[in-house]
């Protein structure tokens, strides 16, 4: 138990000074630094410029969805599969790579009660592109334009309905769908709400 008390005392010494002391986030990693005993996070230069150019395409509205963004990882990342198990794919990980505050060259651990400061690595992106992009995550309404990029690359878009998935209701925040039905001796074609 003490052992334990003080390695998280320590820890959190070092976050407080500035100093991240967990697993790295993506295309980072450690050093070993001969003026401290502890080890630095620096950037892993080789793979570090592929996430940075993503993030700021995505802030820029370049890249438009997550799902974009993940695609064009894929892009990039044809030959890099087997870097410490990291396999960018699904959103999931792309979302928590977007959401890291690291990249911008601060720390934060609020259970911790670690407040917002300034770390000792160097940032990857800028705090204006990492406070775009929140903005973006946490954005209730999402534009139209998304919904359409998202929506153009759907298999089960048809000719029978081709604005099936694009029109968008304001008042419930849904796409329509649209479905065939029969009305007695016809088929009836016809745009529906997914949701009750």
């Amino acid at each position: 138990e003490k052992n334990k008390q003080r390695v998280l005392s320590r820890q959190k010494a070092r976050l407080e000074q500035g100093f991240y002391c967990f697993p790295v986030p993506i295309w980072y990693k450690y050093i070993q630094n001969t003026e401290w005993w502890w080890k630095l996070v620096v950037e892993d230069k080789k793979y570090s410029k592929i996430v940075k150019l993503a993030l700021e395409k995505y802030s820029k509205d370049e890249l438009v969805t997550i799902n974009d963004v993940v695609r064009f990882l894929h892009k990039k990342w044809v030959k890099v599969w087997t870097i410490k198990n990291w396999r960018v794919s699904n959103s999931n990980l792309v979302c928590r790579m977007a959401k890291n505050i690291l990249y911008t060259g601060y720390l934060e651990l609020s259970s911790w009660w670690v407040s917002l400061r300034k770390a000792k690595h160097k940032a990857l992106i800028s705090m204006k592109t990492y406070e775009t992009i929140q903005k973006k995550l946490n954005s209730n309404h999402q534009s139209i334009v998304t919904k359409i990029k998202d929506n153009s690359e759907r298999s089960d878009i048809s000719n029978d309905f081709p604005l099936r998935w694009f029109l968008y209701c304001e008042e419930s925040k849904y796409m329509m769908s649209g479905s065939w039905t029969k009305w007695r001796t016809t088929r009836v074609p016809y745009y529906t709400y997914p949701r009750k």
